[in-house]
């Protein structure tokens, strides 16, 4: 088990595989709420005094470093992994090759992504090793030793407080180690489905995991924004989606201008995952800022705006900043957003106009043209 350096990939995208050390930290290590920390320092108390931290330990999902210290300051071995940038000093789509003998794993938004998270840490794990979860009681922490006891046995308590709550137990003898695609989610999209006789080719079967951006289908928001690049009368070069989830974005890209260069971004490993199986041809990778000068004539983004259960629009204001410097002449973004952000204000020190093109329930498709 081993680090990724920060890679400078040009006109593309920042990507840091370290959250955490000197200089400024990815746009998602620094959206931490008081969950994350609570969670993570309760976590500390209860796992730092085992006996198993004097060897090889597996910290999964941890934006704080909180945890990851007071293990190592007890002289563990610690691997910081996580499937998100800002999550670990590795981040993949599974944990890398290696035996430990403690796994704690910080509680992830839903019991399917959480599914996944215990069996990833189970596979890294030695039979009779301890595998813990920790979280806050509103995030739902109350309900993890059920995901927990399909890996572990003799799950249990081990300390409550501050509203979280730490549950462990020992990685039983008959989990195997399937992978990633064991939790691949499967479903079909007709040619209806994509709203534009421009997107009929579109019809067919997509992949996606537990956790990545976009479900298994197309949200309302995504569908608008797809509609409103269907209507384009121009031919873009090069065409970034930013926050790509699953790939339905740069997927209509690639079927909309076959000749374009399509690339797409996302802090998830399993997004990049899926963007691979669901849309050939286009390049896909980790990151979570926009680098470089006069780049795209496009960019396409439904960004979040959610840190958890707090809103949170900072990835969206670092994508103005980032962006608008990245198109070319003549060259614009569009995004999709809830109709209440107030897309102009934070767009008027980037960009010379943000006029709304569709609107679609609570959702608004937004152009941005600049720079000023």
């Amino acid at each position: 088990m081993g680090g990724a350096p920060e890679r400078a990939d040009g006109c593309g995208a920042r990507v840091r595989g370290r959250s955490a050390g000197s200089g400024r930290l990815s746009v998602t290590a620094r959206t931490r709420g008081w969950r994350d920390r609570a969670a993570a320092e309760l976590a500390a108390a209860a796992l730092a005094t085992r006996e198993e931290t004097v060897g090889d330990v597996l910290v999964v999902g941890d934006r704080t470093g909180v945890l990851a210290r007071a293990l190592g300051d007890r002289g563990a071995a610690v691997h910081r992994w996580g499937r998100r940038l800002g999550e670990g000093e590795v981040v993949s789509a599974w944990p890398p090759d290696g035996t430990v003998v403690l796994s704690a794993v910080r509680l992830p938004r839903s019991r399917a992504e959480l599914a996944f998270a215990v069996h990833a840490a189970a596979a890294r794990t030695r039979p009779g090793g301890t595998i813990a979860v920790y979280g806050a009681n509103d995030e739902g922490i109350r309900s993890a030793d059920r995901a927990l006891a399909a890996v572990a046995e003799n799950v249990t308590t081990l300390r409550v407080g501050g509203h979280c709550r730490v549950v462990a137990g020992r990685r039983s003898e008959a989990h195997a180690d399937g992978g990633p695609d064991v939790f691949a989610i499967d479903f079909e999209l007709s040619a209806d489905d994509w709203g534009s006789q421009r997107l009929r080719g579109c019809g067919g079967r997509y992949r996606t995991w537990p956790g990545v951006f976009g479900g298994a289908g197309l949200d309302a928001g995504t569908r608008a924004l797809v509609r409103v690049m269907a209507g384009f009368d121009r031919s873009p070069e090069r065409v970034l989606d930013f926050g790509c989830g699953w790939g339905p974005l740069a997927r209509a890209a690639r079927a909309l201008w076959p000749d374009a260069r399509v690339e797409a971004l996302d802090v998830d490993a399993l997004a990049v995952r899926a963007v691979a199986a669901n849309a050939p041809g286009v390049e896909a990778r980790l990151g979570d800022r926009v680098e470089g000068a006069a780049c795209y004539d496009l960019i396409v983004a439904n960004p979040p705006y959610h840190d958890g259960k707090e809103e949170d629009t900072r990835v969206i204001e670092a994508l103005f900043s980032d962006g608008a410097g990245a198109l070319r002449e003549g060259g614009c973004m569009v995004l999709v957003v809830q109709r209440r952000l107030p897309v102009p204000r934070l767009a008027a020190a980037r960009f010379r106009r943000a006029r709304p093109l569709a609107d679609e329930g609570i959702y608004r498709v937004w152009e941005l043209v600049g720079p000023l």
